[in-house]
């Protein structure tokens, strides 16, 4: 009967060990469909993540679209990040995929120092849903790593889909 207990007691052990692991090694991704307007009347719909980066940072993502142009925005922790203008966001996937770069929106200057625009659409084509693609964010004193993983590509793609837009 001790025996029993002690086998089950293991076994409840060992799915709670990878029951952990796997919630610890995942990054939750969440994302959210919303409309907004920019003051001219103009309605635009957006999606929006929260990823953290490889320091624990949560860095807001928008993707919208805008004159049959996706838009890429960048928001990082105020007072914590400082993004260089003009510089361009370069993506790449793990998995050995080109370097692509998006242009850099804010020519001149962001509506604040934490923040970033950048126009996705040219290379919008070449993004696999099936990798997590990484950004190299171009900060004040270092570049940053972004990961985006396949589930929010994903999404991106259906947006983009769902817009009808041509490319």
């Amino acid at each position: 009967m001790l025996r029993t207990r002690n086998k089950y007691w293991q076994i409840a052990q060992g799915i709670a060990l990878v029951c952990l692991c796997w919630v610890l090694g995942t990054q939750p991704v969440s994302a959210r469909f919303q409309q907004h307007g920019d003051g001219t009347g103009a309605k635009y719909i957006h999606v929006r993540h929260s990823l953290k980066d490889y320091q624990g940072l949560a860095w807001q993502v928008v993707l919208f679209e805008k004159d049959q142009r996706f838009i890429l925005r960048l928001v990082g922790f105020p007072g914590r990040v400082i993004l260089v203008h003009p510089e361009p966001l370069r993506l790449f996937s793990p998995e050995g995929s080109p370097l692509l770069t998006a242009p850099d929106l804010f020519t001149q200057a962001a509506p604040a120092e934490n923040v970033g625009q950048y126009d996705i659409t040219d290379i919008f084509p070449r993004l696999s849903e099936h990798a997590t693609w990484q950004a190299e964010v171009p900060l004040d004193r270092q570049v940053l790593t972004l990961d985006f993983p396949a589930a929010v590509v994903s999404e991106w793609i259906w947006f983009r889909e769902s817009h009808n837009a041509s490319f």
